[in-house]
């Protein structure tokens, strides 16, 4: 899994947008 399937992932089980979960993710791994 690389980060784009992370962020579709977390996008679709949250309802947020892609870019909301991109900042999601990129905080928690930063």
């Amino acid at each position: 899994m690389n980060k784009m399937d992370l962020v579709a992932d977390v996008a679709e089980k949250t309802d947020l947008s892609k870019a909301k979960a991109t900042e999601v993710i990129d905080a928690v791994f930063a």
